[in-house]
């Protein structure tokens, strides 16, 4: 299995583009999250390692098929890189890097609004009222997988508190 640095480095001297199961979600790096993410809408972030700085677009797993229609949508077909599906790989799409799409993971920058932020409620109207209130101000779009889970994490504690 190629290691991160390893598909960064791969990417630079071929067309290809890589994406990495890493636990529940598939990442792409530099170029091949450019691709991605100009194709998907979804967020790069700037990711801090001992190496330097690497831009990683990431989504849950689940939402594997999906893209893959997306990039057939556009004429790029995905193709398995492994016995496993871990690794796949695509030709295709603009890998040129355009900072507008990154966020800095470490600096905090477009925070999604959370169920931390919101009141603690004291009746059921004031709960119900919490939980939407939460939900409609979560932007999906520009979300990414963790913060969508910790949303559904935070959702479930808060709903926890009041059976």
């Amino acid at each position: 299995m190629m290691s991160e640095q390893e598909i960064i480095q791969s990417q630079q001297d071929d067309r290809r583009h890589y994406l990495l199961l890493v636990g529940m979600f598939y990442h792409a790096y530099e170029g091949a999250a450019f691709a991605l993410g100009r194709i998907t809408g979804y967020r790069i972030r700037k990711v801090h390692r001992k190496q330097g700085d690497v831009r990683v677009l990431g989504f849950v797993a689940t939402q594997f098929d999906r893209v893959r229609v997306m990039l057939a949508d556009r004429g790029i077909q995905l193709h398995r890189g492994d016995d496993e599906g871990r690794l796949w790989w695509f030709e295709g799409g603009d890998p040129t890097p355009d900072e507008s799409m990154i966020t800095d993971a470490s600096s905090g920058k477009e925070r999604q609004k959370t169920v931390n932020d919101q009141p603690t409620p004291h009746s059921s109207a004031e709960h119900d009222h919490a939980i939407a209130e939460a939900v409609m101000h979560f932007n999906v779009a520009s979300a990414t997988p963790i913060e969508a889970l910790l949303l559904i994490s935070q959702l479930q504690k808060l709903y926890g508190r009041y059976q």
